[in-house]
Parts: structure tokens; C-alpha cells; sequence
């Protein structure tokens, strides 16, 4: 499977705020440990998607303009989202159902959405393949951002 251009999102005509670049993260984040583990290739993935969408986050900041606070305060949220596991506190069944809906309601545009269920996919297909879990939680994903089943099918089938 090919990686997704994310360096387009960045330059949709809406250009997506921080919270709408965590949102879409985030979602890949609870593909990856659906099924208990963040692998490292899956982090690696992430991390790449971050920096593609706010180049510096987890580097040297090369944005202009951003005051350092304002970037130290970015950095350190993603890093939080990259080191996300399953929070021991939540006991509700379908915590991650109602994420989903919270995240996709963040996610501004078809595109970015689009955005955050390829991503999936690629973390998802990125350490053997998809699992039961991974998969199970794919079609969550897809029925929260409202992704058309037949594309969803389509993106699922690429080939690595």
C-alpha cells in the first residue's frame, strides 16, 4: 500500500487547525492499539504523519512564526497522543465508539476525514497485516467518519 500524501491536506483550501490535525491522529492512534499494542512501525507511521502535517512537532521547529510556548505546548500535547494507551479509568464498553463519534465531529471536511481512515489503514496494515481487532475497529472508524463502505472496502483490499 502506498503511503498517503498528507502534505495535501496541509494545503486544503481550509488548511486544519491543530485540533483537527490531533483529531485525525487520534484515530489512527485507536486503530493501532485496538488491538492492545502500539507497534513500533505504527508509532513510526504516526510520527511521520504528524511531522508531514505540522512539519517540527516532533523535530526542529521550522514553522515560522509560532512562538516557542505555542510550540512547546504542541509538541508536548503530541507526544501525549503518541504515547496513548487504553485509559485504565474509562469501564464503559463503548468508550471507543463514543471517541470516534467526539474525533469525527472534530474532523472539519470529507477530506480530512478521508485522511484519518487511509491513515488507519496504513498503521493497521503496517505490522502484519490486519487483525481481527484492527479490523473490527477499522469498520467503527469508517462508520464514524462516515466513510462510503464500498471506498472503505476498496482501501482495505490495496495491496501493501
Amino acid at each position: 500500500m502506498q503511503e498517503i500524501n498528507l502534505s495535501r491536506v496541509s494545503l486544503l483550501e481550509h488548511r486544519p487547525s491543530v485540533d483537527e490535525i490531533e483529531a485525525l491522529i487520534e484515530v489512527a492512534l485507536l486503530v493501532a492499539f485496538a488491538d492492545g499494542n502500539i507497534a513500533p512501525q505504527e508509532r513510526e507511521r504516526i510520527a511521520r504523519a504528524l511531522n508531514t502535517l505540522l512539519p517540527g512537532t516532533l523535530g526542529e521547529d521550522d514553522r515560522a512564526g509560532d512562538s516557542q510556548a505555542e510550540y512547546c505546548g504542541e509538541q508536548r500535547r503530541f507526544r501525549e497522543l503518541l504515547a496513548m494507551a487504553r485509559p485504565e479509568h474509562i469501564q464503559d464498553a463503548d468508550w471507543r465508539e463514543e471517541r470516534l463519534q467526539t474525533l469525527a465531529s472534530r474532523l472539519g471536511s470529507t477530506e480530512l476525514r478521508e485522511a484519518a481512515f487511509t491513515l488507519s489503514v496504513e498503521v493497521a496494515h503496517i505490522d502484519q497485516g490486519i487483525g481481527l481487532r484492527e479490523g473490527s475497529m477499522l469498520v467503527l472508524v469508517a462508520q464514524a467518519l462516515q466513510i462510503d463502505l464500498t471506498r472503505a472496502l476498496q482501501k482495505l483490499r490495496q495491496p501493501l
